[in-house]
């Protein structure tokens, strides 16, 4: 299931905003709408790559596609928790998003209010029951 023991700064960023939209906590969707703006385009746009990366892997895990999945040791300790709730009922909706505020980012759109929206959306899609 891993591919290497090196992690990705991606992981430990990827895993604070899945937790902070679990748990519908304002303060530290807000601050991780500032840091998310705080590097380039190019950065963002890689990290919500990486966003869509993960989601992947998640359903991959769930469907029992085990030979498919890629994911560093970090990234599957993560996952083993936390992909239960990415499944049928919300991953279409969370890759649209992503993919949305990829495309809103490559737009120029302030990466702030693109951040800040997506948080919010994908609290409640993870709150969704499969």
């Amino acid at each position: 299931m891993s591919t290497s023991g090196d992690e990705t700064p991606d992981l430990e960023l990827f895993s604070a905003w899945m937790r902070a939209c679990w748990a519908r906590d304002g303060v530290a969707l807000l601050k991780g709408a500032s840091d998310f703006a705080s590097p380039g385009r190019e950065s963002q746009k890689r990290f919500l790559t990486y966003a869509l990366h993960m989601v992947r892997q998640c359903i991959l895990g769930n469907y029992g596609a085990d030979p498919l999945v890629r994911l560093t040791e970090g990234e599957t300790v993560f996952l083993s928790k936390f992909q239960k709730y990415i499944h049928e009922k919300n991953v279409v909706s969370l890759q649209s998003l992503l993919e949305e505020a990829h495309s809103d980012i490559s737009g120029n759109v302030n990466a702030k209010v693109v951040f800040f929206d997506l948080s919010i959306q994908v609290h409640i899609l993870l709150r969704k029951e499969s």
